[in-house]
């Protein structure tokens, strides 16, 4: 019940941070971390993130959006291509080549993902900002976040993109006639 499980040090303006640590890791037992202010921050967003039941529900809850994403994908191309089959047939006719034809598929969904996400983005930032400023934690829309983002609605769109293009090989010129 006397034991010390978290103290704090003032270290001396203008003293190295990272000696002092150094120092006291050697002093102290081996059972002692030694943490900087940062370290201790990351770890406590570590454990929330990784071990801690929000974490877990914050990592199912995008999978299960990235699977819905992928589904409303595949039934918007599904419907756009079955839609323009003919024309799909008259550019296979005209002599254009299959990477031709799947590319207009490919850049059809990449603009879907793209216009989708540039509002979503935005709703986003207004959201991490204002949990930000009522709870202090660091949660605001920064580039690396919306890099992420960018990168996994770019899988969405591919993996629709594949499931959907196969249709495009029924696509048979002669069938037109």
């Amino acid at each position: 019940s006397g034991r010390i499980t978290l103290g704090f040090l003032q270290v001396a303006p203008g003293a190295d941070v990272a000696k002092v640590q150094a120092e006291l890791k050697e002093v102290l037992p081996h059972d002692v971390q030694v943490l900087t202010p940062a370290a201790i921050i990351a770890q406590a967003q570590a454990s929330f993130v990784e071990t801690k039941p929000i974490g877990i529900m914050m990592d199912v809850g995008m999978l299960i959006a990235c699977l819905v994403a992928v589904t409303i994908m595949i039934q918007v191309l599904a419907t756009d291509i079955g839609n323009r089959m003919n024309e799909y047939a008259v550019l296979k006719a005209m002599g254009f080549g299959p990477f031709f034809v799947y590319g207009i598929g490919v850049m059809q969904s990449a603009i879907l993902v793209v216009g989708g996400l540039l509002p979503a983005v935005a709703v986003s930032a207004v959201v991490l900002g204002i949990i930000q400023e009522r709870t202090h934690l660091q949660s605001g829309l920064d580039l690396r976040l919306s890099g992420m983002a960018l990168g996994i609605t770019l899988g969405t769109a591919v993996l629709a993109s594949a499931v959907v293009l196969w249709r495009l090989q029924r696509a048979d010129p002669a069938a037109l006639y």
